[in-house]
């Protein structure tokens, strides 16, 4: 799968610290030709000590996680708020972040101004840091050089439009009167930037194969899988004879590793030949067997 060696570095097993470890060093769905400040292998006011030195923090906490579980909850995960408590978590072990909150509204005459994900101050740049932060997951159906043919399961989602609301979300606080309150607040100046991670899912042709196409504004490393219609065997014949597991959402970001003889993954995983468990649109997940252990090798999302 593309986009995952961190987890070959830190030898990473635990499931909720391997996602953590994902939300922060994945490569990024987009790149600074999509016209927005991405955030990248530098991170907007964060340190390169401080990134080391939480890979450190990671390897401790899949010996222990339970500082993490107590952050995150065991409660049904939205992806995107699920994302958005991963970065919190990360944000707040940072020696070099203070001040951070999430979802900070301002106000003015019961009106809302602004908006902002993420603020925090940066001790590296001394100033204040905006982060707006976003997992996705787009199917190509179409132009790829088009932005609005990368669609979501819901077809109103798109590349293009993502885009467009994250360039409003980062220039916000060009309006004044945002700026008045920020400055109230001890807020401005500030400087702004997008952490986007997820997955372009890409059609399965008719021999099997899939090809990431690179596009501008997309990153060259992005997380990338295929995509196909249910009743086309296209997909059956692709995935082989191995078996096959359904992810629930609050499983799509990093991927998933079982032992051989895992209770779990032998109840719930299926071969090509019998019929899935729950109708589509659903993220599919193909499994290779080795030295005992499952790996994820790819995923596939099946819609109808």
């Amino acid at each position: 799968m593309a986009g995952t060696p961190i987890f070959d570095h830190l030898h990473l097993h635990n499931p909720l610290v391997r996602d953590l470890a994902w939300a922060v060093f994945s490569p990024p769905l987009l790149d600074t030709h999509s016209g927005l400040e991405i955030m990248d292998e530098a991170f907007l006011g964060i340190s390169q000590e401080a990134l080391f030195h939480f890979q450190s923090q990671l390897r401790t906490l899949d010996s222990n996680p339970k500082p993490l579980l107590d952050a995150i909850g065991n409660s049904p995960k939205r992806l995107g708020d699920y994302f958005e408590a991963l970065i919190e978590f990360w944000l707040r072990h940072l020696s070099c972040c203070h001040k951070i909150e999430r979802h900070r509204s301002l106000r003015h005459e019961h009106k809302t101004l602004g908006d902002f994900n993420f603020l925090y101050f940066s001790d590296l740049i001394g100033s204040t840091c905006h982060m707006e932060v976003a997992c996705k997951y787009y199917l190509l159906q179409g132009d790829p050089e088009n932005l609005a043919s990368y669609r979501g399961l819901d077809k109103e989602d798109t590349l293009e439009k993502k885009i467009f609301s994250l360039r409003r979300k980062l220039t916000q606080s060009s309006n004044k009167n945002v700026q008045a309150l920020l400055e109230q607040e001890h807020f401005f100046p500030l400087v702004s930037a997008c952490l986007v991670k997820g997955y372009i899912m890409y059609p399965l042709n008719e021999d099997g194969s899939f090809i990431p196409i690179p596009t501008e504004g997309i990153h060259k490393n992005h997380g990338s899988g295929w995509w196909a219609r249910f009743l086309d065997r296209t997909w059956k014949e692709h995935v082989g004879n191995t078996r096959l597991l359904i992810l629930p959402r609050e499983e799509w970001l990093a991927p998933r590793e079982y032992r051989e003889d895992d209770p779990f993954f032998l109840k719930h995983s299926f071969t090509r030949e019998a019929p899935p468990p729950q109708k589509p649109p659903f993220l599919l997940s193909v499994w290779h067997l080795r030295d005992g252990v499952w790996y994820e090798h790819e995923r596939g999302m099946i819609v109808a």
